[in-house]
């Protein structure tokens, strides 16, 4: 547990809510899962190792994760010096296949993480640590590779940012730091796109943070925020939550149950634009290293109503 706190920032400690009301809809997500909505998961063995791998990422036709690669320095202790971002393309069902190194460019000999895509595919966002601190770079694709790379203009050498993750509009950023006017340890941030560039932080408020940490967001097309904490009277470690952004004001954060979560740590999830199936990382039993990346089909959404949100327009054919 120490080792994947260090490496992956997270570092424990928020307001929380009730326990019997956390218990009661934990409870409420079990039973909803086993009324006719069968959550599958499954090890992604196909790419997996006995390191760590996290922070599943949809790119393409594929994913783009994050791996403590066979490069990667490992110490005495075991505990690993840093990621490498990877990309395996999907089968027919959706399944990972063998993976490859994601980009010379990108993967610069430093610890590089968690990584979004804009919807088109042109423009990145990830995780790089760089003067002892986790920062958010962006890059643009090229014919080539990814270049243009440069930092956001939100990091510091006193603090960290990391973890981004895109709206499917492109106008906002969700990311967790550990930045000054937090309620506590790491939290999560939003910043805007406007016409002179990114905005100041916004932090997202006691409805969402508590006195510990919340990371790994991954904004849905449905608005649905999805994110892990440990500030919350879970099932244990690191959970899995859902922030419904259409009732945020009334504070409901929705711990996701069985099976996403277990006594060990589960974080990183994402979701396909119908709400179906996805990925997250565990390090629950029965996996083939430290973290593993599972895939997920829930036949009915996430709680049953996840689902992106649809917009009306009219097609002119001339």
């Amino acid at each position: 547990m120490k080792k994947i706190i260090t490496l992956s920032l997270l570092l424990f400690g928020l307001i929380p809510f009730l326990f019997a009301q956390q218990s009661s809809k934990s409870k409420a997500a079990k039973k909803l899962y086993e009324k006719g909505n069968k959550v599958k998961v499954t090890n992604v063995s196909s790419i997996n190792s006995s390191q760590l791998e996290l922070a599943p990422t949809f790119y393409q036709s594929g994913l783009v994760f994050a791996t403590a690669a066979p490069s990667t320095a490992v110490s005495k202790d075991g505990s690993i010096s840093g990621f490498e971002l990877f990309y395996a393309e999907r089968d027919g069902r959706g399944m990972p296949i063998k993976a490859q190194a994601f980009s010379l460019r990108v993967d610069a000999q430093m610890h590089e993480g968690p990584v979004t895509f804009s919807r088109d595919g042109d423009q990145m966002y990830f995780t790089r640590k760089d003067n002892q601190q986790l920062k958010i770079y962006e890059a643009t694709r090229t014919v080539r590779d990814w270049n243009e790379v440069k930092e956001l203009s939100i990091n510091s050498d006193s603090y960290s940012s990391f973890h981004p993750t895109l709206s499917a509009d492109g106008q906002h950023l969700y990311f967790s730091s550990n930045r000054p006017g937090g309620l506590g340890g790491v939290d999560l941030w939003r910043i805007d796109r406007t016409k002179d560039g990114w905005s100041d932080p916004v932090n997202l408020g006691e409805t969402i943070n508590t006195s510990k940490n919340e990371v790994f967001p991954f904004i849905h097309s449905s608005g649905n925020l999805f994110f892990s904490s440990n500030g919350y009277a879970g099932m244990g470690g690191l959970d899995l939550y859902m922030a419904d952004f259409s009732k945020v004001a009334e504070g409901l954060v929705v711990n996701l149950g069985e099976p996403f979560n277990t006594k060990a740590d589960d974080q990183g999830l994402i979701l396909n634009p119908e709400g179906t199936s996805g990925f997250f990382t565990s390090a629950r039993p029965g996996g083939k290293g430290k973290d593993d990346i599972y895939f997920f089909e829930a036949p009915l959404g996430v709680w049953g109503k996840t689902k992106p949100v649809e917009f009306s327009a009219t097609i002119s054919i001339i």
